[in-house]
C-alpha cells in the first residue's frame, strides 16, 4: 500500500531524515519506534504531506504522492491521528468528528450516517457529543482524535505517538481500539516511542535513530537485538 524509496527532509541545515525506506503491505500494522527526536513524527507529516520531503519518493497504492497536497492524499485514503491529539477543544465532540470528514462534505447524509455508526462503536463519543472538546480527558480526547481520523473514511491510518501523556489503564483501551481496526482489516502505520506497547500489536517494525531506519523485522526477531537498547539509550 505504502512505498517509501530514501525518504530525505531537512529543516534548514538540519537533516531531521535521511534516506528513509519503507514498506507498509495492505492490512499489516506497521510500528515506526525511536527515541525522542529521532525522526518519527517527520516521517509521519511527511507521508501525510504535512511535511515535504527533498529527497526520495513516496509511492502509495503504486502510486507517486511525492508532490501531492495533503487534502488530495486525505481524499485518495490516508489519514493521520496527529501527536498531541490537536483535537478542536472550543468545539464539540460531534463537531470535531464532523470536521474529521471535510473532505466529504458534499455528501453529507452519508457523513453524518458515518458519524453515528462510529459513535455507536465507541460509546464514550456518543455520551459526550454535546460536550466541548476540550473538556475530555486525555484518554477520551486520544479516542477522539483517532474516531476523527477515521471519518475520513482511511484506507490507510497514520497514528502519532497514541500513547502520549496516558496513564496505563488508558494505553490498554486505546491499543484495544486499534486491534480492533486491525482486525477489521485497516492499514495502520503506529510511530511509538515505547517498543512494549508496539511489539504486542504491529507485523513489522522498524527503529529509527537520528533520522536514519538502523533495524527492522518482525517483533519477535528484533526484540533481543542490542540496536534495539542502542537506539533508545546510545551506545
Amino acid at each position: 500500500m505504502l512505498l517509501l524509496e530514501n525518504v530525505s527532509v531537512k529543516y534548514g541545515a538540519i537533516e531531521a531524515i535521511r534516506g528513509i525506506n519503507m514498506e507498509i503491505k495492505v492490512g499489516s500494522v506497521v510500528c515506526l519506534i525511536g527515541a525522542n527526536g529521532a525522526g518519527k513524527s517527520t516521517t509521519v507529516n511527511t507521508i501525510a504531506g504535512l511535511v515535504r520531503n527533498q529527497g526520495g519518493k513516496i509511492f502509495y497504492c503504486g502510486e507517486d504522492i511525492s508532490r501531492w497536497e495533503t487534502y488530495k492524499r486525505i481524499e485518495a485514503g490516508i489519514a493521520i491521528s496527529m501527536e498531541g491529539r490537536r483535537i478542536f477543544p472550543d468545539q464539540t465532540v460531534y463537531d470535531n468528528l464532523l470536521l474529521g470528514g471535510y473532505t466529504r462534505r458534499k455528501k453529507m447524509r452519508e457523513l453524518r450516517r458515518d458519524i453515528d455508526q462510529i459513535m455507536d462503536k465507541l460509546p464514550i463519543l456518543k455520551e459526550k457529543a454535546n460536550q466541548l472538546a476540550g473538556t475530555l480527558s486525555g484518554g477520551q480526547q486520544q479516542i477522539l482524535a483517532i474516531a476523527r481520523a477515521l471519518i475520513a473514511k482511511p484506507k490507510l491510518l497514520l497514528l502519532d505517538e497514541p500513547s502520549l501523556g496516558l496513564a496505563p489503564i488508558l494505553i490498554k483501551e486505546v491499543y484495544k481500539i486499534i486491534k480492533d481496526l486491525h482486525s477489521e482489516g485497516m492499514t495502520i502505520l503506529l510511530v511509538e516511542q515505547f517498543a512494549q506497547y508496539a511489539f504486542s500489536i504491529s507485523d513489522y517494525v522498524y527503529v529509527l535513530e537520528h533520522g536514519k531506519i538502523v533495524l527492522e523485522g518482525k517483533p519477535e526477531d528484533i526484540k533481543d537485538d542490542p540496536r534495539l537498547t542502542s537506539a533508545y539509550l546510545g551506545e
